[in-house]
């Protein structure tokens, strides 16, 4: 978790970040969570309400999951909120990436994102 917190700080709060994110969220297969984070940049009072935002997220995902022929990882925009969008990510082992951001944010960016997420998480768990 303090591997994960760290690339979070200097992804999201470098010069070069891309957009603003609020939260992320890493979830098992079994849709547990092995990683959450609310972020700086989202207000503090939003903290419980983004956390049920991302776990009710994980339905929305299941369904995109479903669809038959649907091969990409990347799940896009899962949720659009007046504040925030939320974007889902699966790797081929069902783990799944939330990510939520404060309004619109470039597709390609979150993707990356995700990815990178994704192998932050891999690498935590497997050193």
């Amino acid at each position: 978790a303090e591997y994960m917190g760290h690339f979070l700080s200097v992804y999201f709060f470098s010069p070069h970040a891309v957009m603003a994110a609020a939260a992320c969220a890493v979830v098992s297969k079994w849709n547990t969570p092995l990683f959450v984070k609310v972020l700086d940049s989202a207000p503090p009072e939003d903290n419980v309400r983004l956390q049920f935002l991302m776990h009710a997220s994980l339905d929305i995902v299941e369904d995109k999951l479903n669809v038959p022929g649907k091969l990409d990882t990347y799940l896009g925009l899962l949720l659009p909120l007046e504040d925030y969008r939320m974007y889902g990510y699966v790797t081929n082992t069902r783990i799944k990436v939330i990510v939520v951001t404060i309004g619109d944010a470039d597709p390609l960016a979150v993707k990356r994102l995700c990815q990178r997420l994704h192998e932050a998480a891999s690498s935590a768990v497997c050193n």
